[in-house]
């Protein structure tokens, strides 16, 4: 497994060492790197799949990517709000944030699509290690801390994102502890914190796939290519 934090890695692999396919891997890790790699990921995402079946050769490239929402609408779409990220003393550029900037995700409905189709593992399990982690909090590595950096004018903005990117007043930095606060709302991918953690994975699986099925339903690039 190739991943951009070492829980994400190991997420997968522990799922291939149980007897779990690529696939499953693939669902685990993702859902994990929306807790470790949140700077770059979210459930909120999307993403492109390329899935080889090993029994035919076929290959398919399963694509989830975000939509431009707005279609239909008969007011204008509302402002984006403009900040200047830094990323170094003689580099910085542009961000556009806040609703308006939201697209239609694509990931939970793609991972949804690819787990009906290739997956052997429930979900409960695949989502075991991602609730963990976030319950528990995982320890932000340098380059974390370097995304937390240039990224905190955004990942602080908002009273929510205060609470969990600054709950001490300041932003995180190396060494600190990350944990996710989650809201015990039907659409949420991860549980409450509240409870064992069987309760809290079985609590999670339904709404995970009754949301990822309706945005399936109305996303039509789910549709998977064959080449």
């Amino acid at each position: 497994m190739a991943a951009g934090h070492t829980l994400t890695a190991e997420a997968g692999a522990e799922v291939l060492r149980e007897g779990g396919n690529a696939v499953d891997a693939c669902i685990a890790a993702a859902c994990m790197s929306w807790v470790t790699e949140s700077t770059l990921t979210s459930p909120g995402g999307g993403g492109f799949l390329l899935v080889r079946e090993s029994s035919t050769g076929r290959v398919r490239l399963h694509d989830f990517f975000i939509a431009i929402p707005g279609q239909g609408l008969a007011r204008p779409p509302g402002e984006m709000e403009t900040v200047d990220v830094e990323f170094d003393r003689g580099t910085s550029q542009i961000f556009r944030i806040g609703g308006a900037s939201v697209g239609v995700p694509g990931a939970i409905a793609g991972l949804e699509a690819a787990h009906r189709a290739y997956a052997t593992l429930p979900w409960r399990r695949l989502l075991e290690p991602a609730i963990a982690v976030a319950r528990e909090g995982h320890v932000l590595t340098k380059p974390q801390a370097f995304l937390h950096a240039i990224l905190d004018v955004i990942l602080r903005r908002t009273e929510t994102g205060r609470e969990i990117f600054g709950p001490e007043g300041v932003r995180l930095v190396a060494g600190d502890r990350l944990v996710m606060p989650i809201s015990p709302t039907p659409s949420s991918c991860l549980p409450t914190r509240a409870g064992p953690l069987s309760t809290a994975a079985s609590s999670a699986v339904a709404p995970v796939t009754t949301f990822a099925r309706r945005v399936a339903a109305s996303h039509r690039r789910i549709s998977p290519s064959t080449a």
